[in-house]
């Protein structure tokens, strides 16, 4: 039978041995960075039937695939190449693969042993033969050598959609100069936020009180784009940011808002 296993909060691990003693080590904070976040969550605006209002939650989940450097590890915990894994799902995959091979080094539990699988899944060869790493390292190794994708989700709905491969595109606010001198906002990227585009491009219409349209993106992979009369990157970043949830590091082009006239 498997040993208990447990993960808490704080990122402290434990690791129980046959004579039931508890033997705990810590992993160190802030190990992981913004780009191994389990999930983002924001509110997609609706206009329920009847003048009723409500919002939709959506979580965006950071997914990981595994590829054939990390295979040798992540198959005998059950996740074959190509399987989609959650990043806790991968810290914890490799953190009984560490367990069940005893890598954890009895004279200092914050350091890895690496067996020559784990070595060679997250080493280059251009580093030689490393004996040791610290936890931190190993589970941003382990992230490095895996695809990235992610994944779009109602807040209560079941994981069956899709996973999208590559790393999540920021929504794009540009601004364009016409004939004219005018000024045109273009806002690009919001169908992978799983945004309604007409339903954002009326919202964008009436908040403004300018012309919004909807128009086929430059480009063989670009998607559809909403262009509105004016330069409005400030009442965007209302929309986007109070009103979608959006967190501001998936928003691109904030910076082009007008600036303020000094008196």
């Amino acid at each position: 039978m498997r040993d208990n296993f447990a993960i808490h909060t704080s990122f402290s691990f434990y690791l129980r041995v046959s004579t039931n003693s508890l033997l705990e080590f810590q992993i160190p904070e802030n190990v992981f960075s913004e780009d191994v976040k389990e999930e983002r969550k924001f509110h997609i605006p609706q206009e329920a039937s009847n003048d009723t209002k409500g919002s939709w939650q959506g979580t965006l989940h950071q997914m990981y695939s595994v590829t054939s450097a990390m295979a040798r590890v992540l198959e005998p915990m059950g996740y074959r190449k190509g399987s989609w894994m959650k990043p806790e799902e991968v810290r914890s995959a490799v953190t009984e693969y560490v367990k069940r091979n005893e890598l954890v080094d009895p004279l200092n539990r914050s350091q890895v042993i690496l067996d020559p699988h784990l070595h060679d899944a997250i080493m280059d060869k251009s580093e030689g033969y490393i004996t040791h790493l610290p936890w931190d390292q190993v589970f941003t190794r382990c992230f490095a050598k895996m695809s990235s994708g992610y994944q779009m989700l109602p807040s209560e709905q079941a994981s069956n959609r899709p996973v999208i491969k590559g790393k999540l595109k920021p929504i794009s606010l540009k601004i364009e100069r016409k004939a004219g001198n005018k000024l045109m906002t273009v806002i690009q990227n919001l169908d992978p936020y799983g945004i309604d585009i007409k339903d954002f491009a009326h919202r964008l219409q009436i908040g403004v009180a300018a012309s919004a349209t909807i128009s086929q993106g430059h480009g063989q992979k670009s998607g559809q784009e909403v262009r509105v009369q004016g330069n409005q990157i400030n009442y965007l970043s209302k929309l986007l940011l109070e009103e979608y949830e959006i967190p501001r590091r998936f928003v691109q082009g904030l910076d082009l808002a007008p600036k303020s006239k000094k008196r």
